[in-house]
């Protein structure tokens, strides 16, 4: 779910997946999505928690991107590449996912 705030028009998360299709074949993300990361307005996010799971299925080989041999380089990618920010997982953010839980 997009949150709209006073400087950009919208911030989006978005999912590891999405990092895989940006740079394998982008023609695998609707139109409409695509729209959205061309909205500079907008203001992209990719969790933390994406770029470890990315490097694991990297490492393990479920998905393989040339130009991605070093964690830098994924980072690299999302922030000066695409222009999106790192959303680092904090601890307020675990606990509000343990509450769910309970």
């Amino acid at each position: 779910m997009p949150y709209y705030d006073n400087q950009y028009n919208v911030r989006y998360l978005i999912d590891t997946n999405i990092l895989i299709y940006l740079k394998k074949d982008i023609s695998l993300i609707s139109l409409d999505v695509q729209k959205i990361f061309d909205d500079y307005e907008n203001r992209i996010y990719v969790s933390s928690e994406s770029i470890k799971e990315l490097v694991h299925l990297l490492q393990t080989g479920k998905v393989k991107i040339k130009d991605w041999k070093h964690a830098r380089d994924i980072f690299d990618t999302i922030e000066k590449e695409w222009g999106f920010f790192i959303d680092y997982v904090k601890k307020e953010h675990l606990i509000t996912t343990t509450q769910a839980i309970d």
